[in-house]
């Protein structure tokens, strides 16, 4: 069996795992551990994930119990395991292909931008890639970039004669030639260094503050025109999971969770009362459908996904008996 078989194999049965109902803390961090140990776990897991939702239309049909071959008009029952994996044999034989995002490569000053549910990846003048994430601003002079809002990561070209800069808020990240993220929303602003070191120095109308010095794995968290600063450890693979369509959790409060998804689709989610935004959840969020994301989380929390009146979803807590 090849090993491309072989991680679909892990993909699908992870999926199943993750989706029986049964998954607990553990099978959440054990599918984290495996996700971030291999590329190629990630991308057969979201070959499975896409494939499962084009299979979603069948869900009524199966409860029936009766679907249609898609070699002919022969009534064909089954579970939905068993549609689940013919659908995979089938994602097999036509090889489903990868999409890229096309990269732009514009000189000079130039803004970039990027609307909900949107990301983008460009390079700039000097070789450095920029990945934008959902509702991001930027502006770009030469290797002067400016963070307005949204979250960015920069893969920094090498030039030493000229240090790579990006301000964000009253801060200015100043690089050689590294990977980091950046976020800035509202006035709290992260950087995360992935690899490398930078240096993080604010700006106070006249004043200089000192600098603040990150290394590999650091994240700095920290508010506009407040001098206090927090450097803590983290893994720079799940800070950065965004970018592959994954957002990361360990013990965050449902109300971290729905301010990110609010950034990432058109649709806004609510929380009915302030002890469902209090629940905490930990795992591994796949950016597909938006009500497919709401739905895992209702498996593991107890909430109840709704619709408003006026648009978009709402959370509530889950009576007894429900």
């Amino acid at each position: 069996m090849s090993d491309a078989q072989d991680k679909l194999d892990e993909a699908i049965a992870w999926h199943v795992r993750l989706n029986s109902g049964e998954a607990d803390a553990k099978a959440w961090d054990g599918f984290t551990t495996w996700l971030e140990a291999d590329d190629a776990n990630r991308a057969a897991f979201d070959r499975v994930e896409e494939l499962d939702g084009t299979l979603s239309a069948l869900a009524s049909e199966l409860k029936t119990g009766e679907t249609l071959s898609q070699f002919g008009r022969t009534p064909v029952r089954g579970s939905r395991r068993a549609i689940f994996a013919m659908g995979v044999f089938a994602a097999l034989v036509l090889a489903i292909g990868v999409a890229y995002v096309a990269r732009d490569r514009q000189p000079g000053a130039v803004e970039y931008a990027t609307r909900l549910g949107e990301t983008k990846s460009v390079r700039l003048a000097d070789g450095t890639a920029v990945d934008l994430a959902a509702g991001t601003r930027l502006t770009v002079s030469e290797r002067h970039v400016v963070l307005l809002q949204g979250e960015a990561l920069f893969r920094v070209t090498p030039d030493p004669a000229h240090p790579f800069t990006v301000t964000v808020g009253d801060r200015e990240v100043r690089d050689i030639g590294t990977v980091f993220d950046i976020q800035r929303y509202g006035h709290d602003v992260a950087v995360v260094v992935a690899e490398g070191e930078v240096d993080v120095r604010q700006h106070l109308g006249a004043q200089t503050g000192t600098d603040v010095h990150l290394r590999s794995g650091a994240k700095l968290t920290c508010q506009d025109g407040d001098k206090a600063v927090t450097v803590a450890r983290v893994d720079p693979a799940r800070a950065l999971a965004w970018r592959d369509g994954y957002l990361v959790y360990e013990n965050a409060a449902l109300s971290e969770v729905v301010r990110d998804l609010n950034r990432h689709y058109p649709e806004q989610i609510a929380m009915a009362d302030p002890s469902v935004a209090e629940l905490k959840f930990s795992g591994v969020l796949k950016m597909d459908r938006e009500d497919a994301v709401l739905e895992r989380i209702s498996r593991f929390l107890p909430v109840r996904v709704g619709r408003q009146s006026g648009g978009g979803f709402v959370l509530r807590g889950k009576a007894k008996g429900d």
